[in-house]
């Protein structure tokens, strides 16, 4: 079976650079020896905190996204466990995955979570800071 697993940020008039969603697209190309097959993000998780967020939708062509919001909170890396059931042609069940690296994607690299002085240097924000100003 052959899965691919792309990144993609929704298009918005407003912001063409900078995205605090990230849309990961999971999609089955080739069944190979299997009977069937689905893939997706079963977990999404950050590197050293951030409230991050998620929801899964299924869509046409055996692809599955996944929404990822509030990537600006990332203070490190975005790992993401990827899923994959089968069913063999002698109709066994078998499930395996994986975890992908995804770094810090789009404005999750900004360090928007940090505090700019007068002087434009950052330092880092508290939690409670973060909400209270959104």
């Amino acid at each position: 079976m052959t899965v691919e697993v792309s990144f993609l940020r929704p298009f918005s008039a407003d912001s063409v650079y900078l995205s605090n969603v990230l849309v990961v697209s999971v999609r089955v190309t080739d069944l190979g020896h299997t009977q069937g097959c689905t893939a997706f993000v079963a977990t999404v998780t950050a590197d050293g905190g951030g409230d991050v967020a998620s929801d899964r939708v299924a869509g046409s062509d055996n692809t599955v996204r996944t929404h990822v919001y509030n990537v600006q909170r990332l203070r490190g890396a975005l790992y993401l466990q990827l899923q994959i059931n089968y069913v063999m042609r002698d109709q066994s069940r078998h499930s395996i995955g994986g975890w992908i690296d995804a770094g810090l994607p789009l404005v999750a690299s900004a360090s928007l979570w940090k505090q700019a002085d007068s002087r434009g240097v950052q330092s880092e924000c508290s939690e409670d800071e973060i909400h209270s100003s959104t």
